[in-house]
């Protein structure tokens, strides 16, 4: 059978890998001049490179270490020593050990409490929903009703000090404000960051010890797609942006910018957000159409 993938990230080289595995003919357009999305190595002299995109892996984050031996990437730990700095909204300046029960939170008498009582409800609550199907928790729209701020608000103090700490984690994790994002999805997130032996934890998603931060890939993380498109070799057509997907009884017809592709199927393995820049024929489900148009992506910049 032969394949189209969309996008030549991590997911849509993990994908056309997988086809190749089982004996389809594959091909990956990708619109960038790159593969690995949101992955980036950036050279810095010497030799060396910074992790410009995706860059930290931890525990129970075991397909992509996988991933990376089966690559020959090796990990090495992410520079853990000495004192975390928070710089608050104010201004004011907090000097702290990252080695404490809070992990990499500012050990602060005005915020300590409030984190510790939100983090534990949060894990808690997290345990309930289900990763495949977050929307089947008992609680599901009563969680997705509020907001992740309103829920803080109304089950801490709310303080000044302790929202800043909460802004400082969901601009880091989400990409956005805790009034921006769902409750649910919060819960869900949590829930995602475990295994099958390890409760997912909100402690796991910001923290460098034990946490999702713990290791970092040798030569960047940008090595482990560069090394999946070499093996992938020709598969892959670079400066390929996909305009249009036609689907009919006999298959699909992928339209790029560089070329038109026939093929039994198409697996689109990009962002909502750019997935929804492609003309579907027929259109996609009114439901599917909707989601894209609601999912955007986070706001983030690393410097």
């Amino acid at each position: 059978m032969k394949v189209v993938v969309v996008g030549g990230g991590l997911s849509g080289l993990i994908t056309a890998r997988g086809r190749t595995e089982v004996g389809d003919e594959v091909v990956v357009l990708e619109a960038r001049d790159r593969v690995g999305g949101r992955v980036l190595n950036e050279p810095v002299g010497g030799g060396e490179v910074v992790d410009v995109g995706g860059t930290f892996t931890g525990p129970t984050q075991t397909r992509i270490q996988a991933l990376a031996r089966e690559t020959g990437v090796g990990l090495f730990p992410t520079y853990n020593t000495g004192n975390s700095v928070f710089v608050g909204g104010d201004g004011r300046r907090e000097e702290y050990p990252s080695d404490t029960p809070l992990g990499n939170a500012p050990l602060d008498p005005l915020v300590t409490a409030d984190i510790a009582l939100a983090i534990t409800q949060l894990d808690e609550m997290a345990k309930t929903v289900p990763v495949e199907r977050p929307y089947e928790a008992a609680q599901a729209q009563e969680w997705d009703r509020q907001t992740l701020d309103s829920w803080l608000r109304s089950h801490t103090s709310g303080s000044d000090e302790f929202m800043a700490v909460v802004s400082a984690a969901t601009e880091a994790i989400f990409g956005a404000e805790p009034r921006d994002v769902s409750l649910l999805y919060v819960l869900f997130y949590i829930a995602a960051s475990g295994d099958e032996d390890h409760p997912g934890t909100f402690e796991r998603n910001f923290n460098t010890a034990g946490g999702a931060q713990e290791r970092r890939f040798r030569g960047g993380a940008y090595q482990v797609p560069l090394r999946m498109a070499a093996a992938l070799g020709d598969r892959v057509v670079l400066s390929a942006p996909v305009r249009a997907i036609r689907q009919s009884a006999g298959g699909v017809t992928v339209v790029a910018d560089a070329l038109t592709v026939q093929a039994q199927r198409a697996i689109v393995a990009v962002p909502p957000a750019l997935a929804q820049r492609i003309d579907y024929e027929p259109i996609l489900p009114a439901r599917r159409d909707q989601l894209t148009q609601h999912m955007p992506q986070g706001t983030l910049i690393k410097v």
